[in-house]
């Protein structure tokens, strides 16, 4: 106990020296003609304790999330009806398992969901099966990525 108290004692003092120190150093920047030379340096001695202490109490916290790296459309062009296969290829960056929430957007409306969950480092594949039976082009968006297809009615044969 009376060796934590002396620790976080020597750490104030190293604080207020620091303070101190950059009391000096705006102080000597400071202009005479300025009128308030006392604001502008308890300012800046909040800023350096501020970052001071920020520095030293500050930890890393894991941050996984999850990287596009491919989306796919095949066939690009179908007769309506037919089926369309939506490849997205994802990576997990970070340091943890995390789930990821997969939202198939087509013209600006989810179409789909899916959830997929990676370990760190980890890259999975999703796939998703789409039927559009109007006539027209779609644009499909998956976390960013962009692709299209276009549903087309065949020729008739002679």
């Amino acid at each position: 106990m009376t060796c934590c108290f002396y620790a976080h004692l020597i750490l104030l003092r190293s604080i207020l020296f620091e303070a101190y120190r950059g009391y000096n150093l705006i102080i000597r920047k400071t202009i005479k003609r300025d009128l308030i030379p006392g604001l502008v340096s308890l300012a800046g001695i909040a800023i350096i304790i501020g970052l001071r202490a920020l520095l030293l109490y500050s930890e890393v916290v894991p941050y996984t999330y999850m990287e596009p790296i491919n989306l796919k459309v095949r066939p690009t062009q179908v007769a309506p009806g037919e089926t369309v296969i939506i490849t997205m290829e994802v990576r997990s960056v970070g340091t943890e398992r995390k789930a990821f929430l997969l939202e198939l957007v087509i013209d600006g409306v989810v179409e789909q969901t899916k959830w997929t969950t990676l370990d760190a480092g980890e890259t999975k594949s999703r796939v998703f099966f789409v039927k559009k039976d109007i006539e027209g082009s779609y644009s499909v968006q998956l976390d960013g990525l962009t692709e299209t297809f276009v549903v087309v009615k065949p020729e008739p044969s002679p």
